[in-house]
Parts: C-alpha cells; sequence; structure tokens
C-alpha cells in the first residue's frame, strides 16, 4: 500500500476508510469471477492504459512487469488499485477520483 501522493492512502479519512473495509469485506464474500464479472465497474486493467503518472510509479516501484492492475469499483467514482499474486490482491492505490484511469465520470 502505498502512502505518498498521489494515490496514496494517508489522505483517507476515518469514515472513508470505513467505508472502503465494510465494501472491501462485503468483496471477501465473492469469488473473484464475481468480483470482476462485467458490469461490476471491478476489473482488470493493462498497465499500458494507465496514466503516465501512475506507469511511471509503476516504474519506481518496480513492479512495471505487471501487465494488469485490478481497479475495484467502491462508488461511482471512487476506486482502489492493487495487483495480484496467487489469487490474492495487495492493495496499492486509493484513487477516489478515477485518476488512475481518467474517464468522465458524474460524482457520486
Amino acid at each position: 500500500m502505498e502512502f505518498c501522493d498521489p494515490y496514496g492512502w494517508h489522505q483517507v479519512d476515518a469514515e472513508t476508510l470505513l467505508f472502503i473495509r465494510e465494501k472491501l469485506g462485503e468483496l471477501e464474500k465473492l469469488t473473484w469471477k464475481e468480483v470482476l464479472k462485467p458490469g461490476s465497474g471491478s476489473h482488470p486493467m493493462p498497465t499500458k492504459e494507465l496514466c503516465k503518472e501512475a506507469r511511471d510509479r509503476l516504474v519506481e516501484l518496480e513492479i512495471d512487469e505487471a501487465d494488469n492492475l485490478v481497479s475495484i469499483r467502491l462508488q461511482q467514482k471512487m476506486r482502489v488499485w492493487g495487483y495480484m499474486d496467487q489469487g490474492i490482491l495487495n492493495l496499492l492505490w486509493w484513487d477516489p477520483e478515477h485518476s488512475v484511469y481518467p474517464m468522465n465520470i458524474a460524482n457520486n
């Protein structure tokens, strides 16, 4: 988990952290197939499609060899990002504004 800008968990307040914990706890009851099903908003994302800042950070972290990261949708724009290792999602970034993979998403 990153605790520095631009996608650091240090930005998360207590209320939001409880919300994230609740959402991720709900997902723990599901299989990866269910979590990443089409239409869920959660999905693998090719690293080559991430914003330049995210790709550069992967190089700094020496995990740029990963072909994909996983984006977990918590709310409309809110995402957590991680990488899979032996079926386990290692949380990497907190992305409340969907800026790791920018899109035009309405507030919610």
